[in-house]
């Protein structure tokens, strides 16, 4: 690696010198979280003096920010490519590597980075007492496949277009959510409240369990994390000891309303709509399950679309308490005064007939996007092996 790009430290400047607001004559500063998986996110920027900045820790377009320190693992040795031009340099605890364009094509150098290879090496290589850190030896040291410049265009392009693919994969995800989102229908002229429309809100149970997910066979038990994302997650469970008895009554079958009890203010109240679900998971005592009353005039699809509106989920969020220190709760009695909207029936069943289509392509694109994940994870294995 030191023979094919340039190590440059970052900047150093004191909390005070930081604001979190652009003013004239500051510079931003990325860190370790403006580092993710799919590029640089240029958000939760600090400013300091433009006179704390040196022209090259000025980023530019090709360079690979790199997290040299950190007290996770996960996270040191993270690194993304600065694709275009951005006027903003990074901090102490990062490193941006400068390719020599002379010596190797940048494209072909980012894609390196995102390598087992690389992971393990540097993972090996930061390990601490405490605190990761990467030093300037330990990078300069990484080994990498380096043809020549042709073959490495050559490689970079098939790399580049294969992950092209996944981004516009990716994106055709996102806005697959969005239309979910777009359909539900507003401003519907009846309004009623929660304990109308329901005829129990079932409470689980959290018995002892692994720290693992079940396996095949296993009884689990849900995690806050399956609902926390608005979309159903069955793979975030733990598996149950072999001692324990299940109960029955708790299990979450398809056509289930879930809810979160219990968690931090913004995703407190947050629902799902359980589509379909593996067997034997077990409903836990953070998540509420809702009934509604088999004459109520709402369909279960529709219910849990309206309770996750951002008009509904502040009512919630309102309602909910907690003492000083722990996770807001809400109530079972507190719960049933929310009120949602309430259109005609024909028109929530419209709504769901175009809400399950849309979660059909939303399955079909994130299974076609695993398969590009597989695809492109072979690719990369192949190119820095001298095989494609």
């Amino acid at each position: 690696m030191g023979d094919v790009a340039e190590q440059i430290r970052g900047v150093t400047f004191a909390k005070a010198d930081a604001i979190s607001e652009p003013e004239p004559g500051r510079t931003a500063i990325l860190r370790a979280g403006n580092i993710t998986d799919r590029g640089l996110a240029l958000r939760d920027l600090v400013y300091v003096p433009s006179t704390r900045v040196a022209e090259r820790q000025r980023l530019r377009p090709g360079d690979i920010v790199i997290a040299t320190s950190s007290g996770s693992l996960s996270v040191v040795g993270k690194a993304s490519r600065v694709e275009a031009p951005i006027d903003a340099a990074f901090g102490a605890f990062l490193k941006v590597l400068r390719p020599r364009q002379d010596r190797i094509d940048p494209s072909y150098f980012a894609h390196y980075f995102q390598t087992p290879a690389y992971r393990h090496r540097v993972s090996a290589a930061a390990a601490g007492a405490s605190i990761n850190n990467l030093r300037t030896a330990d990078l300069d040291e990484v080994e990498l496949p380096l043809p020549p410049l042709d073959e490495q265009r050559r490689i970079a392009r098939i790399l580049d277009a294969a992950d092209d693919l996944r981004v516009r994969r990716r994106r055709s995800i996102n806005a697959l959510g969005q239309l979910g989102e777009a359909i539900v229908p507003t401003s519907p002229p009846t309004q009623a409240q929660l304990g109308d429309l329901l005829d129990r809100i079932e409470s689980g149970r959290s018995p002892v369990c692994e720290t693992r997910p079940a396996e095949s066979g296993e009884w689990g038990v849900l995690k806050l994390g399956a609902v926390s994302s608005s979309e159903y997650r069955p793979s975030e469970n733990k598996a149950m000891l072999s001692a324990e008895v299940p109960d029955h009554d708790l299990v979450v079958a398809a056509g289930d309303i879930l809810l979160a009890r219990k968690n931090t203010l913004e995703l407190v109240g947050t629902s799902v709509f359980v589509s379909s679900t593996p067997p034997r998971l077990l409903l836990p005592d953070l998540i509420f399950r809702l009934v509604p009353r088999t004459d109520a005039p709402v369909t279960a699809r529709y219910l849990q679309a309206a309770l996750a509106q951002p008009e509904v989920r502040h009512q919630i969020r309102r309602l909910a308490g907690g003492s000083a220190g722990s996770m807001p709760n809400i109530s079972k009695t507190r719960l049933l005064t929310v009120s949602i909207g309430v259109p005609p029936l024909e028109v929530q069943k419209r709504f769901d007939e175009a809400s399950e289509a849309a979660g059909r392509r939303l399955r079909d694109a994130r299974e076609h996007l695993a398969q590009l994940d597989a695809l492109f994870a072979s690719l990369q294995q192949r190119a820095f092996a001298g095989e494609l």
